[in-house]
Order: structure tokens, then C-alpha cells, then sequence
């Protein structure tokens, strides 16, 4: 056994511990079978991803990395087994702003694929889910539909489902809803996306306007009015906090209206935090 700030694991899982933070934004993971990680460490590997010690940890400690090693290891063993477990995770998207959670669970549940889809639709039909984390479930989604071509009808159906419960649901979660079918090129989902904006229940700072919507469908060529002006303003960072890449190419325009906040997205269009961005 190896201990590393406390913490016991068996090794090679143990190694984990050690990994610290990985490079932010890089393409490519590290290979966990490369150091000896195989699916007999499954269960050791659920574990640890839901190790209260680890994700409450102190955040300057290398050991506060090992949960997102974990995860992204059994994202590559296909670990359909750890499903259940991966998800009763999720609720810290809020509860510790894990942005790597959130930037990453698509990844990771997107080498799962299909046996994963039930499980994820079941946490994004759950309204006592927080906002954020069923966000997340649903891009889970979209990236399997994306992934397997087979299972994209699957996926779709079950995005516009929970679209068809847009008047008792947040205008954010519509729009997020809206915008990974319109991921998925969900020309067919057309007719539910204009019943939710036309009930004003979409919050535009997400994707823009129907007519935007019209546009990326390729169902319009140009906008025939003046783009809406927001009716939705939200509270928080909402791209950063979902740790969305391409937060640039989703949002049509800019707020320019307030002073930028820390944790804001950097308003010259990179999508990183303005922190980590041009603040400094």
C-alpha cells in the first residue's frame, strides 16, 4: 500500500495521488494503462472518485487531483459499471464550481457511450437536480449523440422531451437544451425549440435569438428582424462555469455593459476566466 497525504490506495491506483494538475485545455489525456491501470482497478478507481477526503481537500494539495484522474480513467476503460457512481458526483459542479467536472464529464461519458444513456437521462429529467449539473448531464448527451452516430436519434429524443417542459423549467436550462440539439444538427427539433422561445422561455445570452437558432440550422440564410435584446440576464459566468471551450462561438454577442468580474469570461473572446486570462 502507498499513502500520500493521508490517503490510501493500492497501487498502481496510488499513483493518482501523486499526478497533480494536469495541463488546462490540453487535447490530449494522459494514458492510464500506461502506468498500469486496467479494469481489475475499477472499483478502487470508483472510489476514489467519490472520496470525500480528495474533493474537499485542500485545494493546493497534488492528492485534490486524483478524483479527476480517476474519472478520466474509466472514461477510457469504458467503465460502464462506474456510471452510477461518476453521477452521484455531479452535484459538485455547484457545490465546489468544479470546472473541470464539468469541462470533462462529456469526455468521459462520451467513451462510456450508449450504456450510459439511461442513467443520464434519468439525472437530467430529475427537477431537484441543480441547474448546472443536469446542464452537464444533457451535454453529456449530446457528446455520446455525437460520438455514436447510432445513438444520436436516442439522444435527441430525450433533449427535446425535457424541452417540452420549458414553461415550468429555467430559461438558461432551455436554452443549454436548444443549444447542444442544435449540436447534434437537430434540424427535426425545430418545431419544439420555436414553442419555447415563442413563450419567451429561453434566456438569450445562451445562443441568441430564434432567428440565430434558424440560422445555425441552416433553415434561414439571414435575419429578417433586429436581433431581441436580452430579456434573461443571468447571475453568474455561466460558460466559465460550465468550462465551455467554445463559449466564443455559441453566444453572438458580447456584454459590455458592466465591468468585467474575475471569474467573468474574458470579454476579448478566448472563453477563458478573465482572471487566468487578461486581468493578468
Amino acid at each position: 500500500m502507498t499513502s500520500s497525504d493521508n490517503y490510501t490506495y493500492l497501487e498502481p491506483v496510488a499513483k493518482l495521488l501523486t499526478l497533480g494538475e494536469p495541463e488546462q485545455f490540453a487535447a490530449e489525456w494522459i494514458d492510464y494503462a500506461s502506468i498500469g491501470l486496467c479494469s481489475e482497478h475499477i472499483p478502487e478507481l470508483t472510489r476514489m472518485v467519490g472520496d470525500d477526503k480528495l474533493n474537499f481537500s485542500d485545494t493546493g494539495s497534488v492528492s485534490v487531483w486524483a478524483p479527476l484522474h480517476a474519472w478520466r480513467a474509466l472514461g477510457q476503460m469504458r467503465a460502464v459499471s462506474a456510471v452510477d457512481a461518476l453521477l452521484s458526483q455531479l452535484y459538485l459542479v455547484d457545490e465546489n464550481d468544479d470546472d473541470w467536472m464539468t469541462s470533462d464529464y462529456p469526455r468521459v461519458f462520451g467513451m462510456i457511450g450508449t450504456p450510459a444513456i439511461p442513467a443520464l437521462s434519468a439525472y437530467l429529467a430529475d427537477e431537484k437536480k441543480t441547474l448546472f449539473s443536469r446542464i452537464c448531464a444533457m451535454h453529456c448527451l449530446e457528446k455520446i449523440g455525437e460520438m455514436e452516430p447510432l445513438a444520436r436519434k436516442q439522444c435527441v429524443d430525450i433533449l427535446v422531451g425535457n424541452l417540452r417542459n420549458y414553461e415550468r423549467q429555467d430559461p438558461a436550462l432551455n436554452a443549454f437544451l436548444i443549444l447542444y440539439l442544435k449540436e447534434l444538427k437537430s434540424v427535426e427539433s425545430i418545431d419544439a425549440i420555436r414553442q419555447a422561445y415563442l413563450s419567451d422561455s429561453v434566456d438569450i445570452d445562451v445562443l441568441g435569438d430564434l432567428e440565430d437558432v434558424e440560422i445555425e440550422l441552416g433553415l434561414r440564410s439571414a435575419r429578417s428582424t433586429p436581433r431581441q435584446k436580452r430579456t434573461h440576464l443571468p447571475d453568474f459566468d455561466i460558460f466559465s462555469r460550465l468550462g465551455m471551450e467554445d463559449a466564443e462561438d455559441s453566444v453572438p454577442f458580447v456584454n459590455t455593459s458592466r465591468k468585467t468580474g474575475r471569474n467573468d469570461p474574458c470579454p476579448c473572446g478566448s472563453s477563458k476566466k478573465y482572471k487566468k486570462c487578461c486581468l493578468q
